[in-house]
């Protein structure tokens, strides 16, 4: 472990003198890379545990500041409590360090089975965290290269799965989600899961995500009612309906909103969606 060290402290030393000290401490430094997962980590539950104590006294110790945490499990581990007990100690035991600042998850979903799927992987991994903030490092649809894949990114199938997980974030309190990725490999000739092809165009996808970063960035709600959910920022709101949902079109101008949506009805359909800002002068 003393190599690993050694080199952390040369990566520290190198990542000061380009970006400075001060934003060092902005950054989160995230330790690991799913080692629940032997592609990612070929070691045990125990080895890894010793990979992130070695680092994170490392950079505790090249300053207190410095936000550190892990371990970018899979969400695999929470489907299986049984088969991936090694694992769930082992996020226990990492939050358990006064030091660790935030525990880390990737969650891919791979089916859409309604709004409260995401919010029960988030909240079984939250029961491990020992209060610690939760930090969702990885997050899109399934990753296994698929046509299915791609026709939901470029759709707005995309729009529920993402409303799905910025209400499971709220409720959990997560509090940094990262999007994987932001383009597709241009030598990677197959279906694949960036907000942008590999010519450098915006799938559709990539508009929905900047809609909901304009609703999130300042803070946001999440109202869960049993016909609806409304996710509402300081000048734009979503709002998605299990059931009819009557909404003055007139006094919002609609942003986004699926083929189903029509302003003169006076109401949102069953299962559709729309992106709102209000009218000059009026309140979301």
């Amino acid at each position: 472990m003393e190599v690993y060290r050694s080199r952390l402290q040369l990566l520290l030393g190198a990542f000061a003198d380009r970006y400075g000290q001060e934003a060092l401490e902005s950054w989160y430094f995230e330790i690991g890379n799913e080692p629940d997962a032997p592609r990612f980590f070929w070691g045990t539950a125990d080895d890894f545990q010793q990979v992130f104590t070695t680092a994170l006294e490392t950079l505790k110790n090249s300053s207190p500041r410095l936000r550190v945490g892990g371990a970018a499990f899979t969400s695999r581990f929470l489907a299986d409590p049984q088969k991936s007990a090694p694992y769930h100690r082992l996020a226990a035991t990492l939050a358990s360090y006064p030091a660790t600042d935030f525990l880390s998850l990737h969650i891919y979903s791979t089916t859409y089975s309604g709004r409260q799927s995401m919010s029960v992987a988030i909240q079984r991994f939250d029961e491990l965290s020992s209060s610690k903030p939760l930090v969702v490092s990885e997050w899109n649809i399934k990753s296994a290269a698929s046509a299915s894949v791609d026709s939901i990114i470029d759709s707005e199938a995309f729009v529920p799965y993402l409303i799905d997980t910025i209400a499971a974030c709220w409720t959990s309190g997560v509090e940094m989600l990262l999007i994987h990725k932001l383009m597709d490999f241009p030598r990677l000739d197959t279906y694949q899961l960036g907000l942008f092809d590999r010519n450098g165009w915006p799938k559709r996808a990539y508009t929905y995500v900047r809609l909901m970063r304009e609703i999130v960035e300042g803070g946001y709600t999440v109202i869960d009612a049993n016909n609806a959910i409304i996710i509402r920022g300081d000048d734009l709101l979503l709002a998605a309906a299990d059931q009819p949902l009557s909404v003055d079109f007139s006094a919002y101008n609609i942003r986004s909103a699926s083929q189903g949506v029509d302003p003169r009805r006076g109401s949102l359909p069953s299962g559709e969606w729309v992106f709102l800002s209000p009218q000059e002068g009026r309140r979301p």
